[in-house]
């Protein structure tokens, strides 16, 4: 049996977090003992419960920052001695740097979910973010394995930062589907949309390196009267963009709900307007529900069409006018969702992301990576 500490700052229902639930979901627990250590004190929107449904061991250190930063190293080798796990995965930022600057003796991989030089200049400025960037570039070299989470950001990291990486491409979890009504009419008279409309969705944080404007004019230009485009999502910008097209009745606004997938399966092309991502989930929940994507033309984006590309289009980040041509452009195109779905499950599906991580894991342990 392998047992395998992952540490992460919180269980907070985002990115890393749901990879870390979809991975330790699908692991084979007849060789594999995952144990998660959480840095500090979870949020309103946390997956603790989810995670502790599945019956694995959560220790929660509970620290603030700031007493992370006096304690949190000690109080964390003293969880390790104890626990005397074969392998450690640090999982975020704070644990990245955590375990790259002050845990030796242990077998150790980090998971590298994004790509610095874009994200963190974009998130925090050019100052904080280069520090940022300097920081992890420098934690990263002390791992003893990097995961990155597409073939296109392990092809960055290296050539920007000559770090090699294994590349598994995060997956996406198909059960949360199966339980969705599968009649379309039904759905959309559930969520009061009219039958016969054409719907476009933007499923999404509402932020600045998501860049939900380009989607919002771009769908108003190819549209201005016509047709629904569905917002969902939130973020900074929420309050803003409600206010900015308050006046155009075919925009609604939806926020942040626990049903993203059943306005995925009411609509009918999905819309993304990213200036950077290391993997896109939520366009291949999108392809997964059977929806033709319209898409900005960045490494991750072209990573998935590769798989297809009759799946959609590109169209040239914060470009407003090629994305309304391709929009008026759009002849009836859809996908067919038998197809849609079995290339999910060959190639995007968390159990085939989680048996890659369990490759990984063994390959490590036996001394062949």
């Amino acid at each position: 049996m392998i047992k395998i500490a992952y540490i992460i700052s919180t269980l907070e229902n985002k990115g890393p977090v749901n990879v870390l639930f979809n991975t330790i979901k699908y692991i084979d627990r007849n060789f594999i003992i995952p144990v998660i250590v959480t840095l500090s004190p979870e949020s309103r929107i946390s997956r603790y419960n989810e995670f502790k449904d599945l019956g694995i061991e959560i220790i929660q250190m509970n620290q603030s920052r700031i007493q992370g930063m006096f304690f949190g190293v000690s109080k964390l080798k003293d969880i390790l001695n104890k626990l005397k796990p074969d392998l450690i995965q640090a999982n975020c930022f704070r644990s990245t740097i955590i375990t790259g600057l002050f845990i030796k003796k242990y077998r150790k991989i980090v998971v590298i979910h994004n790509f610095p030089h874009e994200d963190y200049l974009m998130k925090f400025g050019k100052i904080k973010g280069y520090m940022m960037q300097y920081l992890i570039h420098f934690c990263l070299k002390r791992f003893d394995n990097r995961i990155s989470v597409s073939e296109s950001l392990k092809y960055k990291f290296y050539h920007k930062y000559r770090i090699n990486s294994i590349a598994v491409r995060n997956g996406i979890d198909t059960e949360k589907f199966k339980s969705l009504k599968t009649n379309k009419s039904e759905i959309r008279r559930e969520l009061k949309i009219a039958v016969q409309e054409k719907v476009f969705i933007y499923l999404d944080a509402l932020i600045k390196i998501k860049n939900p404007e380009t989607a919002i004019d771009g769908f108003l230009a190819a549209f201005q009267g016509s047709n629904l485009l569905l917002v969902v999502g939130g973020g900074k910008f929420l309050y803003e963009l409600k206010v900015k097209y308050g006046e155009f009745n075919n925009i609604r606004f939806i926020g942040v709900t626990e049903e993203p997938y059943k306005y995925l399966k009411a609509s009918d092309y999905y819309i993304s307007s990213s200036l950077s991502e290391s993997f896109h989930l939520a366009v291949v929940e999108a392809i997964y529900s059977g929806l033709y994507v319209i898409i900005s033309d960045i490494d991750a984006h072209r990573e998935i069409l590769s798989l297809d590309n009759s799946l959609g289009k590109l169209f040239k980040p914060e470009n407003v006018n090629e994305l309304k041509n391709i929009l008026t452009g759009l002849n009836n195109n859809q996908n067919d969702p038998e197809k849609c779905r079995a290339l999910v499950n060959r190639n995007l599906s968390a159990e085939i992301m989680s048996k890659n991580y369990q490759d990984i894991y063994f390959q490590i342990i036996k001394g062949e990576q």
